[in-house]
């Protein structure tokens, strides 16, 4: 596949993190809405990069050019609107404490006020709400889309904490802002990482339901 060094001397904007799993991206169509809503300075990216982007993965994939088979696909646009794919290898979190589990999200958080998708937010499981530290309407990413399809199919209810998708909160805040319950990270290259557990959350809806579904996608 190409390299980073083959883009122009451009600023890179956006890098996209989308896990592989035998040979495949198994959310890709979600990966590929989620980057057909993403913005640059304002601009939506052009349909013919967002169209290349999946061709160019069914096409790795029926050709068997990835060298990891298991491991990060990354999606490296600059702000010519030019874009390369590599692969690398899977490296899980070594910190999965709230606090640094914030951080990252915090980190999403600015580069959704400037791409319009967050790859990872913090989430938290209360009873049977999710509360989710986006804003109502915002887009989501592949994953987070996942994760909200299945708390509909459980009966309960996503509840959005931010007030508008330019918030940019700092990791405390976004404590601050979710509240009691059981902290979790959604993340396009992580899938669904839980920090805690809590015995109150009702027993169909836990992190590990969430990332036992993403683990089960993986294992296809």
């Amino acid at each position: 596949m190409s390299d980073e060094t083959n883009l122009r001397a451009g600023q890179l904007v956006l890098v996209c993190r989308w896990r592989l799993a035998h040979k495949t991206v198994p959310l890709l169509n979600r990966h590929i809405r989620a980057l057909a809503r993403r913005r640059i300075d304002g601009v939506a990216l052009s349909m013919n990069l967002v169209a290349w982007a999946k061709q160019h993965i069914e096409w790795a994939v029926a050709e068997d050019a990835y060298h990891d088979h298991d491991g990060v696909l990354m999606l490296v646009v600059d702000d010519a609107g030019q874009a390369v794919m590599s692969t690398g290898a899977y490296e899980p979190l070594a910190d999965v404490s709230p606090a640094a589990l914030a951080a990252r999200a915090a980190e999403a958080r600015r580069e959704a006020a400037a791409t319009g998708v967050a790859p990872e937010v913090l989430c938290a499981l209360e009873g049977d709400v999710l509360k989710v530290a986006t804003a109502p309407g915002e887009s989501a990413s592949g994953v987070l889309s996942l994760v909200e399809q299945l708390v509909a199919t459980k009966g309960a209810t996503c509840q959005h904490v931010l007030t508008t998708p330019e918030n940019a909160p700092t990791a405390p805040e976004l404590l601050e802002a979710l509240g009691e319950g059981a902290l979790m990270l959604v993340s396009d290259e992580h899938g669904v990482v839980a920090c805690t557990d809590m015995a109150e959350a009702c027993a169909a809806l836990t992190p590990a339901f969430f990332a036992d579904a993403y683990a089960r996608l993986l294992a296809r």
